[in-house]
C-alpha cells in the first residue's frame, strides 16, 4: 500500500502516535475519503469474559432484592363462628390446646401471659412422641381485631433458634370471622415452606374445634 505522499518524518509521527493509542486500549480505523485519508481511534470493546462478572453480580442483586418474598408466609381462612370465638381460640389455654398444632400432634404443656410484653411456651407432642418446644412473647393485643407475638422454637437444651413474628388479623365476614395470617421472616425458603405445611393443617383442626364449640356462649 502507498503512502499517499507522506514525508518519512509524517509516517514515523503517524507511528509513534498509532502505537500510543493501542498501548492506552484503542484501535486505529482508517476511513478513505476522495482526496485524504483520515485516522479514526476507536476504544476496544469489553470482552465477553470482562463483562460477565459485572453481569453476574447485578443479577445475584436483583435475587437478593427478590429474596425475602419468598422467606414471608400469608393465610387467609374464613372460620364458619363469630370472631370473638376465634379469637379466644387463640389466647385462652384451655381453647387452644384443644386444637393448637399440626396434625396428629398434642400440646400437653401450654403456659400463656397474653398481655403486651407477656410470654408463652408451648410444648408439643408429635403422634411419634417427639417433643417440640415453642417459646414467644405478646407485642400487641388487640382484642378481638388482632394478636401479635414473636416466635422461635427451642432446641434440646433450650436455647432459642431463629425469630420470626407472627401477625393475626380478625375481621368480620358476612356473619363469619376471616382470618389472615402473617409470618416473617424466615432464615430459609424450606423452613417458611414447613411452617405453611404445620399451618394448613393446624388451621383446620382449628376449623373443627369451632364447629363444635360454636354453639357455646362466648
Amino acid at each position: 500500500m502507498g503512502t499517499g505522499g507522506l514525508s518519512k518524518a509524517r509516517l514515523a509521527r503517524m507511528h509513534d502516535v498509532m502505537a500510543g493509542y493501542i498501548e492506552r486500549g484503542e484501535v486505529p480505523v482508517i476511513v478513505t475519503l476522495p482526496t485524504h485519508r483520515l485516522l479514526v481511534f476507536e476504544r476496544f470493546a469489553p470482552e465477553p469474559s470482562e463483562a460477565s462478572p459485572r453481569r453476574k453480580d447485578m443479577s445475584a442483586g436483583s435475587s437478593a432484592a427478590a429474596q425475602p418474598e419468598g422467606r414471608v408466609l400469608r393465610i387467609t381462612r374464613v372460620f364458619d363462628a363469630p370472631r370473638s370465638l376465634v379469637f379466644k381460640a387463640w389466647t385462652e389455654p384451655e381453647r387452644l390446646v384443644r386444637w393448637w398444632g399440626p396434625q396428629g400432634f398434642t400440646t400437653p404443656f401450654c403456659k400463656m401471659d397474653v398481655c403486651p410484653g407477656g410470654a408463652y411456651r408451648f410444648g408439643m407432642r408429635s403422634a411419634e412422641g417427639t417433643e417440640h418446644w415453642l417459646h414467644g412473647v405478646y407485642r400487641e393485643i388487640l382484642e378481638p381485631e388482632r394478636l401479635v407475638f414473636t416466635w422461635a422454637w427451642e432446641d434440646a437444651q433450650g436455647k432459642l433458634g431463629p425469630e420470626t413474628v407472627l401477625s393475626l388479623d380478625f375481621a368480620e365476614h358476612a356473619g363469619k370471622t376471616k382470618l389472615t395470617l402473617h409470618q416473617a421472616l424466615f432464615e430459609t425458603v424450606t423452613a417458611r415452606n414447613a411452617h405453611q405445611l404445620g399451618w394448613t393443617t393446624g388451621l383446620d383442626r382449628l376449623a373443627d374445634y369451632l364447629a363444635k364449640v360454636k354453639g357455646e356462649r362466648v
